[in-house]
């Protein structure tokens, strides 16, 4: 079981819950139709309207529109860790909020250059991009 009251990543690699339910479309990489370059996370599709939900406890550092991501929810973690959950169509967090490991932040949609309903999902570490893939379960 994770504990609920630690906000920091590193000692869940491996065991973080899908931020939604669905199949990797885009992996971290890859090349964007869009022109901005590489994926910097992954594209999970799923149905749209489905709940997107914090993989961890952690304070929503940036919640809004972030061109080629859409509406996007950025989350601050403890140890220098953030992750970000992008294409959304609605937010259901703002910035400054703190939110809890699995709680609803958003609905997923295909705002920003998405063609089908999925959310980005994306890790970083010290503001530099890592691979999400290794940190699911």
């Amino acid at each position: 079981k994770l504990d609920q009251t630690d906000a920091n990543l590193s000692s869940l690699k491996g065991r973080l819950n899908w931020p939604v339910d669905g199949r990797i479309l885009r992996r971290f990489g890859q090349t964007r139709e869009d022109g901005f370059g590489t994926w910097q996370g992954l594209v999970i599709g799923t149905n749209d309207q489905a709940e997107v939900k914090s993989v961890q406890r952690g304070k929503v550092a940036y919640a809004g529109y972030l061109l080629g991501y859409g509406l996007v929810v950025v989350l601050a973690h403890n140890d220098g860790h953030a992750t970000i959950y992008g294409h959304n169509q609605r937010l259901t967090v703002q910035t400054g909020d703190t939110v809890q490991a699995r709680q609803v932040i958003a609905i997923a949609g295909n705002t920003g250059s998405l063609d089908v309903a999925g959310v980005y999902f994306g890790v970083t570490r010290n503001g530099k991009a890592i691979n999400p893939g290794p940190w699911l379960n």
